[in-house]
């Protein structure tokens, strides 16, 4: 099975290229849920704020949790592809943390790493890392890849750096399996067609607005659900 992995940071256009490979045929996953904590205290303070969420928002009309913090230095994300496994496509944070564990797990695939202009990227984290409350699914996850689970200028501009530093390092003899791409300055199809050997769809390279990410990031989670359950 043919596999694409995209790499990049969220904020740098992972939405938009997990609907665009979808053109070339390909069966996408936007911000999987493609991972579980080694920690299992923290796995359970997860589990259990999830709960309280759910339970809050249908009796109180507002989401509640019971543990501010659901991340720890001694806790570390695991690679879990349970219910992934029918995807050709993953993209999105959890996906760029654990693309050396995909490298090993799936060799021959492909990888995508997608930039964007580092002010533009910032402004747009601003918006985006402004949590209504803490404790949630994904704490663990920022905490990792930016050393914070809410936006912080300084170690946000670190953690970009470094991300790239670390890709490019990572397959720096293997530049076939590498594309660099930045779709929000309009780079697209004309870069990726290539890349993957297939010709240029006929179709406009998706743009997503800020509506759009959410929706595909339910989709993805219900699919998930689904596929574990069968």
């Amino acid at each position: 099975m043919e596999r694409i992995f995209c790499i990049g940071l969220s904020r740098t256009g992972t939405t938009s290229i997990a609907y665009a490979l979808e053109e070339f045929g390909y069966k996408s996953s936007a911000l999987p849920l493609n991972f579980r904590h080694q920690n299992k205290l923290v796995a359970l303070k997860v589990w259990i704020n999830r709960l309280c969420m759910f339970l809050s928002k249908r009796l109180l009309s507002k989401r509640l949790v019971l543990f501010k913090k659901t991340y720890s230095r001694k806790n570390k994300l695991i690679l879990n592809m349970k219910g992934y496994e029918h995807f050709n496509v993953l993209s999105d944070t959890p996906t760029a943390l654990l693309f050396r564990e995909l490298d090993k797990k799936y060799p021959g695939s492909k990888f995508i790493l997608t930039t964007r202009d580092q002010e533009d990227w910032l402004k747009s984290c601003e918006r985006h890392f402004q949590p209504k409350f803490t404790g949630g699914l994904f704490d663990q996850l920022n905490y990792e890849i930016y050393g914070t689970h809410v936006f912080d200028r300084d170690k946000f501009i670190q953690a970009y750096a470094r991300h790239i530093q670390q890709v490019k390092g990572y397959f720096a003899n293997r530049s076939a399996d590498l594309l660099c791409i930045d779709v929000c300055a309009g780079e697209g199809f004309e870069k990726i067609a290539p890349f993957l050997e297939k010709p240029i769809p006929r179709k406009g390279f998706p743009s997503m607005n800020s509506n759009r990410p959410r929706k595909l990031q339910l989709e993805s989670r219900v699919n998930h659900i689904k596929k574990s359950n069968d």
